[in-house]
């Protein structure tokens, strides 16, 4: 349960430097409202709509909970309860081990969100702009007719 939460604060340092390199406002929306929800214990918006996306943020996350994890491994960190791994799950760690639990948080956060906004310079959103000299296609269904054909 500890490794799981420390994927998680991976996960969400990843998805805040995604935020910090955005181009548009839109995908500033999308992912910032994604780091929020992960933080509150909902992954997939930041998981499916940030990560699978970026790949390179989906490797600085995974190497920031490597590191992390690792970390809070080597020296025995312990849950005291079982619970979901969100912010609210911080208390169910109070004990001889808190220590270890706060360092390797930060270090999941922190490799995470630095390894992506160093080694990403600009990010790709994906959309491309139709050529002005090539046609689009018409939309078939069968080889020879057109949705409109079908339609009437």
């Amino acid at each position: 349960m500890p490794m799981m939460f420390i994927a998680n604060l991976s996960i969400v340092g990843a998805a805040a430097a995604c935020y910090f390199k955005a181009g548009d406002q839109q995908e500033k929306q999308i992912v910032g409202s994604s780091v929020i929800s992960r933080i509150l214990g909902i992954t997939k918006p930041a998981l499916f709509g940030v990560l699978t996306k970026y790949k390179k943020a989906f490797v600085a996350a995974a190497i920031g909970s490597t590191v992390g994890s690792a970390f809070i491994g080597t020296f025995g960190v312990r849950l005291f309860g079982y619970i979901t791994s969100s912010v609210f799950s911080i208390p169910a760690y109070i004990g001889p081990w808190f220590g270890y639990a706060a360092i390797g948080w930060i270090m999941a956060f922190g490799v995470s969100f630095a390894l992506f906004y160093v080694f990403v310079v600009k990010m790709d959103t994906g959309k491309k702009e139709p050529a002005a000299d090539v046609a689009v296609p018409a939309k078939t269904l069968f080889p020879g007719s057109t949705w409109d054909s079908w339609m009437k």
